[in-house]
């Protein structure tokens, strides 16, 4: 009965974990960076921005369209750094097989 219910309402299915694994290391310097672009260059690009506008006319102002670009790309990366961040689990070293090795097919 589950399976035919899945069959007639496929988005019931639970999505696939679309986790990302990386070293501690790895995670604890994306975590800085997101701190950065929050703490230090997010609030330095709206003090660019509120310089910008004390220029005049907006619409030839290229310092503001400058800062207003820069903060439109800073935006999108703390998205991306925060959505990245919330998917990535820690690799544990003392559960990976440093004998195992992969082979490759010719």
């Amino acid at each position: 009965m589950r399976e035919a219910l899945l069959m007639k309402f496929p988005a019931l299915r639970a999505p696939a974990a679309n986790f990302l694994y990386a070293t501690p290391e790895a995670i604890d310097a994306r975590r800085a960076e997101l701190a950065q672009l929050k703490q230090v260059e997010l609030p330095a690009n709206a003090e660019a921005m509120r310089a910008a506008k004390e220029h005049g006319d907006l619409s030839e102002n290229f310092e503001y369209h400058a800062a207003r670009q820069k903060h439109e790309y800073l935006s999108a990366r703390v998205a991306s750094l925060a959505d990245e961040l919330s998917r990535t689990r820690a690799l544990d070293a003392s559960r990976i097989e440093a004998t195992a090795r992969s082979r490759r097919r010719s």
